[in-house]
């Protein structure tokens, strides 16, 4: 009786560390993805800049 108590605790463990990193995981995934994301955004602004430099230039 006690054997299948501790080893129910064990697997419950397990489920609560196994949901813990999977939310961590996903957390870090998202905020990869914010990252590039804001990165890109950040890149097309600075082309979009630099081009939009270059034609008052040109005109």
């Amino acid at each position: 009786m006690r054997r299948v108590f501790l080893s129910d605790i064990c697997a419950l463990c397990s489920c609560v560390m196994l949901v813990r990193y999977a939310r961590t995981l996903c957390s870090c995934v998202m905020l990869v993805r914010y990252i590039r994301a804001v990165s890109f955004g950040v890149m097309q602004g600075i082309t979009y800049m630099d081009g939009y430099e270059r034609r008052t230039r040109s005109i």
